[in-house]
């Protein structure tokens, strides 16, 4: 998976694990025998506080950014032991659905009730600048709810068909439809958020509280790994944010204001 230098992708060799700039993580390669199977990784933090009513997630570097309904991304700071702490930091965006990064310099926002993706920028101080950019979704869907980023693709998934739609991000961070969707067809799902780890793309449904897994092919079609998913209503009835950092997954919860922590082994 390349990681993006300004402008350029730069794909990285094989024997390279992980790439860190100072403390920050900025790159790390799924590790072979890992599975992308998660597991719970006892923690979590309330954020009733800070975030009430919150409704998604992105990371950058080892810093979490959390949307609420108050149409504000509140930033936080992942420490060695993978533990929150909050920054000083908030700024106001437009009234949001899924929110995705990309490339540590780029944020992707789904807009349900525009009908759009609107793209931020992300500068050297982690500040949240408008990038003056979206791009409109409304001849795909009506009801865009959460992105993902994975190589210079960008994956949509949205209620309105249940379907999972990909576009292309070229050297810029520009979208383009990239002809090519998945219908999600099983377990009257509501798909709401997705994340990425390794290429296994992860989707979670509100009407069942399940995250499923997809393969993400060479080709970047998706294969629906049928055998597994992992309930989360033991967590919170509405799960509305979820972001991988290295071997970990945070998901936040609407209904209990609290941001968990998974494993992925």
């Amino acid at each position: 998976m390349p990681i993006k230098i300004g402008n350029i992708a730069v794909k990285l060799p094989d024997t390279i694990a992980k790439v860190m700039v100072g403390a920050v993580l900025v790159y790390q390669k799924a590790v072979a025998g890992i599975t992308g199977d998660l597991a719970d990784d006892n923690y979590s933090l309330d954020v009733t506080s800070i975030a009430p009513t919150t409704t998604g997630i992105a990371i950058f570097g080892n810093k979490l950014f959390l949307s609420n309904a108050g149409a504000t991304l509140h930033r936080f700071t992942i420490d060695a032991n993978n533990e929150l702490t909050s920054d000083p930091y908030s700024v106001p965006i437009t009234s949001s659905d899924g929110i995705a990064g990309f490339g540590g310099e780029k944020l992707f926002v789904a807009i349900d009730g525009g009908n759009y993706i609107k793209r931020y920028a992300i500068n050297a101080s982690f500040e949240v600048v408008d990038d003056n950019y979206s791009y409109g979704v409304s001849a795909q869907t009506s009801k865009p709810k959460g992105v993902a980023v994975y190589d210079n693709k960008l994956y949509l998934v949205e209620t309105s068909g249940n379907t999972i739609y990909r576009y292309a991000i070229d050297g810029n961070s520009d979208l383009l439809f990239d002809n090519y969707s998945l219908p999600i067809t099983w377990d009257n799902p509501s798909p709401y958020r997705l994340a990425v780890h390794g290429n296994k793309l992860y989707v979670i449904c509100v009407n069942n509280d399940n995250i499923y897994r997809f393969t993400i092919n060479p080709d970047y079609t998706l294969t629906y790994d049928s055998n597994y998913l992992f309930p989360v209503d033991g967590y919170d009835g509405s799960i509305k944010g979820m972001a991988v950092y290295g071997d970990k997954m945070f998901l936040s919860g609407q209904y209990t204001d609290a941001v968990y922590r998974l494993k992925i082994t």
